[in-house]
């Protein structure tokens, strides 16, 4: 899976298994930045990423998901507006 900023360029990588829950510690694998936005891009597989956050202090932790970009669409023609989203990202 690439690693991408939003001026799309690559800025990592990571290997993963299908069918299977995948561990990846973002930290040991490129200059991450909490306060930055990243794409996560695969031309082979799909997936939901699943986000574990654990504070500095081990007392607070936050389990997060993304949702399909199609799934924020309420109305309207959904393939169209999904195919315009990944020729956009895989173009």
């Amino acid at each position: 899976i690439e690693i991408l900023n939003l001026n799309k360029k690559k800025i990592g990588e990571i290997f993963v298994k299908t069918n299977t829950v995948n561990f990846v510690n973002l930290n040991e694998h490129f200059d991450f930045n909490k306060d930055d936005f990243y794409i996560f891009k695969s031309t082979e597989i799909g997936g939901i990423p699943i986000y574990l956050t654990i504070s500095e202090n081990l007392k607070h932790l936050s389990c997060e998901h993304t949702h399909p970009p199609v799934e924020y669409l309420l109305e309207g023609d959904r393939i169209y507006f999904q195919k315009i989203k990944k020729n956009y990202w895989f173009n």
